[in-house]
């Protein structure tokens, strides 16, 4: 088998010890292995300079992913080392916002909205049974936590007039959210799942032929202003602008 090897003379103008590679193949392995080695030490001094910790162990080859703390508040973080050592720090994106975020003040619009929501939820105030309120939850928790008090077919049928509400208020694209998102029509509860258990405990299961209506036809959805109403007498309950309430009938099966 063929063997490279450098030349005396070079290595001599050069002042190099001699070095054999033997194996073609087996000096390429020989210099990766340097190589991964080189920038495995690299990253961590990175990291231990700016009081970082990595979280993984073994040599770091070219396209590696690590995982390593942020040096604030010790989250982890996940990253490939050529992504890494350009930042100037090594933080996690939750510290780079509340840094960008301090001494910025909400808008008017935002503080008003919070106190509506803040309001509301303290009507329909719920303790989960690890005694955290309900509304501090996501949505898909709360529809756990708060599900289970009701029957499966009650509970569904509340969870989709209270979804089409929502999207009545809030999407622009569906078919009648001019007659209510786009004339001032808000959705006041803080999720659909708080509205669907607000229905079922104040107004019951929807009856046949009954759909949800707003008792004041230019009022928001909110706890107070819900009914559940017939077609005849959504019919009758117009608003000023002469704009037939009965669309506020739900879509159901």
């Amino acid at each position: 088998m063929l063997v490279l090897k450098k030349s005396l003379s070079t290595t001599a103008l050069l002042g190099h010890q001699t070095i054999e590679f033997g194996p073609w193949n087996t000096g390429i392995v020989h210099w990766r292995k340097q190589r991964r080695e080189a920038i495995t030490l690299r990253v961590e001094e990175f990291l231990t300079q700016h009081g970082s910790t990595r979280l993984c162990s073994g040599s770091i080859l070219y396209g590696t992913k690590i995982r390593f703390t942020c040096s604030q508040c010790k989250a982890s973080m996940v990253s490939r080392w050529s992504d890494l050592l350009p930042r100037k720090r090594v933080w996690c994106k939750a510290c780079n916002a509340r840094e960008r975020m301090a001494g910025m003040k909400p808008s008017t619009k935002m503080l008003a909205a919070a106190v509506v929501a803040n309001k509301e939820a303290g009507k329909h105030r719920r303790i989960t049974s690890q005694g955290i309120p309900t509304e501090q939850l996501g949505v898909r928790m709360q529809v756990r936590a708060l599900s289970v008090k009701w029957p499966k077919d009650s509970w569904n049928a509340a969870m989709k007039t209270a979804t089409g509400a929502q999207q009545r208020c809030r999407n622009p694209s569906t078919t009648n959210f001019h007659h209510y998102g786009g004339r001032g029509i808000e959705f006041r509860f803080s999720s659909t799942a708080i509205m669907a258990d607000w229905i079922l405990e104040h107004l019951g299961p929807r009856g046949s032929g009954m759909s949800i209506d707003r008792i004041d036809p230019n009022g928001h959805y909110e706890p107070g202003n819900l009914r559940w109403g017939t077609k005849l007498i959504q019919s009758r309950n117009k608003n000023r602008r002469g704009i037939s309430s009965t669309v506020d009938r739900a879509i159901v099966s």
